[in-house]
């Protein structure tokens, strides 16, 4: 596995409130509004960055660390739930370093989250050639 994964982009909405018409009593009418898009360094929306990691048949694996230190994201980068962003991709817009700005921000986030992204990406980032059991922190049973 090598690259870099995110966890997603999220869209703040704010409540509007509408009043009613005049004259009238009653409760306000609440609205969502979109909150327009901040700048933000691509490294920001990064969850992981140059991974590079690699397990070989016959080898077990323990992933140990402080909690927030990214362990649930490699697994999850692992099993497909991240967004995988190639370097690539970031080199296309100036690295990780760069600033987007609105309209950019959103063409970016528009690539990245497209179907036909993954399709174009010319070295996909996970081989996994054999089983894989993944089983989260969460209790069930």
């Amino acid at each position: 596995m090598k690259g870099n994964f995110s966890w997603g982009f999220s869209e703040k909405k704010t409540k509007a409130k509408k009043s009613g018409p005049p004259g009238k009593k009653g409760k306000a009418k609440e609205e969502e509004q979109k909150e327009p898009t901040k700048p933000k360094q691509i490294k920001t929306l990064l969850t992981l960055k140059d991974i590079d990691f690699k397990v070989r048949k016959g080898e077990f694996v323990c992933i140990i660390g402080d909690v927030g230190a990214g362990k649930t994201s490699l697994l999850k980068s692992i099993v497909g739930d991240l967004i995988y962003i190639a370097d690539d991709e970031i080199a296309s817009w100036g690295g990780q370093d760069v600033t987007l700005q609105g309209e950019q921000l959103d063409a970016w986030k528009n690539r990245i989250l497209a179907p036909e992204y993954f399709e174009d990406v010319a070295d996909k980032p996970i081989k996994i050639g054999g089983k894989l059991a993944y089983v989260e922190q969460n209790p069930w049973i």
